[in-house]
């Protein structure tokens, strides 16, 4: 599901309030900052360490070899032995080697990305309520959204011992920074260049290979699990976003912590503060699931019910998307329902809801024709430009039923909802106005485009009174060459880029977003 899509049924299933939800948060959150998959990040490390040639073989490597932990002890051995050829040591060689394989530009400009918009909700939550974020997670993103990159005044923690608190009292501060707890060890990219030499740029306590895990997960006392069980017995419940379904420490440590709270509540016949209390939350997004992705509600139900199953049993109710993306507006829905308090406002509506209801404002009655002319008046793109063939901006509007709906385009009026052109909003559409529902930013395609040489498409939000921002649609432009376009010494694809630079596109399609995103308020019916 697309933003649109996510139903008030999926956000009822949280029903830990704010109050009492720690987050712990893996390595697809930080993708989306631009940060290396774990397969890329292996790939890196294959590479980097000498064990392999070239990407390509690393990557053929992984298709086959499988196990990317087991893949990780080559890249180390290999790291290893030329550290001891070179004099140096091989652990500091390792550590600086998993620092770079997180961050392969390897300077300082390229070493602190961005945080994501997920990283500032979290950060926002943890603050709010003296909360630690927990993280498997390498980057320093975490803190980044908590302090502004003023990371001096937030505590990265890669260590715990039961005699703490992981819940702090904010003794009065204005404002909480958050502990992050990073139960994979961290990279120090604090990067700087002294006598031409990269320093301060290294990796601390790293688990990366399966000797790693398998240390970790023997060791029944290791501050990881420590934490976790003092979480659980503390009555809070973990949700967890961005991992994989192969993570096997998580599993390991969820099972040791039901198996310790079932072990206690038959020793103690007295109420335990965790026994009406979810044990956490798992974010899945069919996207992640191979070719299950592509399949309906109704096909993919046998699925749905075997993954749900499958972790109930270790206490974890499976939260199931159908794009990455969607565990932010999840979470900014969940958040939002509760405001500032720890009681739910079951009346606010769902994403789903609210643009189900603006398509039927819309499109209803005479409403489609009046929406269509007033598109028209905003599309007013006039590209003179003997290089194109032609050009076409279009407007899409979601149903809430992932489905993704084109009700303007330039030069039409469409005076029925039968007539527009409809297409589906589910993960793997190679519609770039359904992949930019996705984004924050602008999608832009260039290549493999049936039709045209170069698509923009950017998502429209609209806002509500009392109601969060709802992501409802988005625009695109797209522009086909001329046949007798000279190229010069640019492909096509490359001379496409030129002319989207050379009309300003991005900025045209920044505003027209914007214009879009009034033309639908106006048209709204009030929403209860």
């Amino acid at each position: 599901m697309a933003f649109p899509d996510i139903t008030r049924e999926l956000i009822d299933r949280i029903v830990t309030p704010p109050d009492k939800l720690i987050f712990l948060t893996g390595s697809g959150i930080s993708y989306e900052a631009g940060y290396p998959t774990w397969d890329d990040f292996v790939i890196n490390l294959l590479v980097g360490s000498g064990a392999l040639p070239d990407r390509d073989s690393a990557r053929g490597y992984l298709a086959a070899a499988g196990n990317r932990q087991v893949i990780a002890e080559g890249a180390r051995a290999a790291c290893h032995a030329t550290a001891v050829k070179q004099g140096v040591d091989p652990d500091d060689a390792w550590r600086s080697l998993v620092a770079r394989a997180l961050h392969p530009a390897n300077t300082p400009d390229d070493a602190i990305a961005p945080p994501t918009t997920l990283h500032y909700i979290l950060a926002r939550h943890a603050a709010a309520h003296g909360l630690p974020i927990l993280t498997t997670n390498f980057d320093l993103l975490h803190e980044g959204a908590a302090a502004d990159y003023n990371r001096s005044d937030v505590f990265v923690l890669d260590d715990f011992q039961p005699s703490e608190s992981f819940i702090s009292d904010n003794n009065g501060n204005d404002r909480y920074l958050p502990t992050v707890f990073h139960l994979h060890g961290y990279v120090d990219d604090t990067m700087s260049w002294e006598g031409g030499t990269l320093t301060g740029f290294t990796s601390v306590n790293p688990i990366v290979t399966q000797s790693d895990y398998n240390k970790v997960l023997h060791d029944k006392s290791s501050w990881q699990l420590e934490l976790l069980n003092a979480i659980r017995t503390s009555g809070f419940s973990l949700f967890i976003v961005g991992h994989s379904l192969t993570d096997h420490d998580l599993q390991a440590w969820f099972e040791a912590i039901r198996n310790s709270a079932s072990r206690s509540c038959n020793s103690d016949e007295s109420a335990s503060p965790t026994e009406s209390v979810p044990l956490g939350y798992l974010v899945i997004a069919k996207e992640s699931l191979g070719g299950l992705q592509d399949l309906g509600d109704a096909d993919f139900a046998d699925y749905r019910r075997l993954l749900e199953k499958q972790w109930e049993q270790l206490g974890i109710t499976v939260l199931i998307t159908e794009h990455f993306s969607d565990a932010t507006t999840l979470i900014e829905e969940y958040l939002y329902r509760y405001g500032a308090g720890s009681t739910s406002r079951s009346d606010n509506q769902s994403p789903q809801e609210r643009v189900s209801h603006i398509f039927n404002s819309v499109v209803s009655g005479n409403r489609l024709e009046t929406t269509s002319r007033a598109f028209v008046k905003c599309a007013t793109l006039n590209l003179k430009d003997d290089r194109l063939a032609r050009s076409d901006v279009s407007v899409w509007l979601a149903d809430g039923s992932h489905q993704l709906h084109r009700i303007g385009k330039q030069g039409h009026v469409f005076l029925i909802p039968e007539v527009v052109k409809t297409i589906s909003t589910r993960p793997g559409s190679m519609w770039v106005a359904a992949q930019a529902l996705h984004s924050e930013t602008q999608q832009v395609e260039t290549k493999d485009i049936e039709h045209w040489d170069a698509i923009l498409g950017q998502r429209v939000t609209i806002s509500q009174p009392n109601k969060p921002p709802t992501v409802c649609g988005s625009v695109t432009i797209a522009v086909q060459l001329a046949d007798d376009a000279d190229t010069g010494s640019k492909n096509a694809q490359d001379l496409a880029d030129t002319i989207v630079e050379d009309h300003a596109l991005h900025d045209y399609l920044d505003k027209l977003v914007k214009d879009v995103a009034d033309v639908l308020e106006r048209q709204l019916v009030p929403l209860a």
